[in-house]
């Protein structure tokens, strides 16, 4: 399989009948998962769960989707998710269904669903809101419901206790909690397996998690779980993007200003970077493209209308996109003083290591560009025109359909014709490609060739 490698750095082998029969072995068994929403977040859980041998059934709204899971192959591009779906499957660990079968009721429902911003920035719930309606109509006709049932979703402050007032009779009979996830995009399997920390949100008076605790101990992360306030857990999910962000535009500044007046400004962050006492650590801290995905930019703007509800003003945060906004205009004004015709982009998604182009800075710089009438010829290892589903397919088919933008999947004829290439992504392929040509060359990644 084309991701077996990623997996087998991971420490997960997936094509064994039973990879984890020893450890299993000395455990308790298994809870049994259910998972709304097969989105990134969503799959990726369900791949780690398979590899340790738990068996999982999906809940998706999507008949595409669903359609495509049960003929074996994967929606997203993720390393290491697709090699452990089917094995999954093959194992018949795994299943896909619209909705809880009250004959095999799982022992955790983990709820992955999309929780993207609305038109004034906040955050919208509709698809959390939506499923909890489900459950709870689900469990006023069977009584013997009782599955822990955990978001994962990147919910504001204060929206498990709101679920609590709109479903009361839910949750005095089942546990709910919140269970925030730390996944980057490219190595989210990685993440899941060795997360930076474990925090478990819960509220007062509630049903504490019967059978949370059993899986997390399956997992080998029992022993490092924080249970908190779920105010303090849905905090934290926030804090830690809105910092991830922070760094990025602060790098940003730094390479900006440090170019400026002759500097080397990937020393200089590289020198930044050596100080983890004092600077903490170097993730995100790269100067580079600006930082977009469907986490960082939609955080950022439902911290900032969260925090303006309060009547609190976050000048650093609320001018973090302001900033990155800024650094786009940045290299727009760069590439535009090459008055190029055409224009090789390499790097489509919004970083390396994934098929996602929501909040894309590359998509963003094409769409700039082309409407100044110049050409654009893109490439991305993982983002294929034919491949991609979904929001990803909506947003590349509105960018080319209205600009003079085309992806191709083979390199040599993006760069051929090109007067100007522009890498986007941090990846050792295109800094070779592109050591081999005539004609200027930005490395955005590694901010060379200004």
């Amino acid at each position: 399989m084309a991701d077996q490698g990623k997996v087998a750095q991971l420490g997960i082998d997936c094509t064994r009948s039973s990879p984890y029969k020893n450890v299993i072995a000395s455990k308790p068994k298994a809870p049994r998962v259910g998972i709304f929403g097969l989105g990134y977040v969503g799959l990726t859980t369900t791949a780690c769960l398979l590899a340790k041998d738990i068996p999982v059934e999906g809940y998706e709204i999507s008949i595409t989707k669903r359609r495509l899971l049960a003929r074996g192959r994967c929606p997203i591009m993720e390393p290491g998710v697709s090699a452990c779906l089917q094995t999954g499957w093959g194992k018949g660990l795994f299943r896909v269904a619209s909705f809880l079968n009250p004959k095999r009721l799982p022992d955790i429902i983990f709820i992955c669903v999309g929780t993207p911003n609305d038109k004034s920035g906040a955050t919208d719930l509709t698809f959390v809101h939506h499923v909890f309606a489900q459950l709870a109509e689900f469990n006023l006709k069977h009584p013997d419901f009782s599955s822990d049932i955990v978001l994962r979703s990147t919910i504001p402050p204060g929206t498990l206790a709101d679920l609590q007032h709109r479903h009361p009779q839910l949750f005095a009979r089942v546990p709910v909690g919140f269970y925030p996830e730390f996944l980057r995009e490219g190595t989210a399997m990685a993440d899941f397996i060795h997360p930076p920390q474990t925090v478990i949100g819960l509220l007062q008076e509630t049903l504490r998690p019967r059978h949370l605790p059993r899986l997390l101990k399956h997992l080998g992360l029992s022993k490092n779980t924080v249970f908190t306030t779920a105010n303090s857990a849905e905090s934290l999910k926030f804090a830690c993007n809105a910092f991830h962000a922070i760094k990025v535009c602060f790098a940003n500044e730094v390479g900006r200003w440090v170019s400026a007046s002759g500097g080397n400004a990937e020393e200089v962050m590289q020198l930044f970077r050596r100080d983890t006492r004092l600077n903490l650590s170097g993730r995100y801290l790269q100067p580079g493209t600006p930082y977009g995905g469907s986490c960082l930019p939609k955080d950022m703007r439902a911290l900032s209308h969260f925090s303006n509800r309060l009547g609190i003003k976050l000048n650093l945060i609320q001018g973090c996109e302001s900033s990155n906004k800024s650094h786009l205009e940045h290299l727009v004004r760069i590439v535009r003083r090459f008055r190029p015709r055409v224009v090789a982009i390499l790097g489509v998604a919004f970083k390396k290591e994934t098929d996602d182009v929501r909040g894309s800075p590359s998509l963003e710089l094409m769409a700039r560009l082309a409407r100044g009438r110049t050409r654009i010829q893109a490439h991305d290892f993982l983002v294929h025109r034919r491949a991609v589903l979904g929001v990803n397919k909506k947003v590349l088919d509105r960018l080319i359909t209205a600009t003079a933008v085309t992806i191709h999947d083979d390199l040599a004829k993006v760069l051929r014709g090109a007067d100007l290439v522009v890498i986007m992504h941090r990846d050792d392929r295109y800094h070779r490609a592109a050591e081999r040509l005539t004609i200027p060359v930005l490395d955005i990644g590694r901010w060379q060739g200004f």
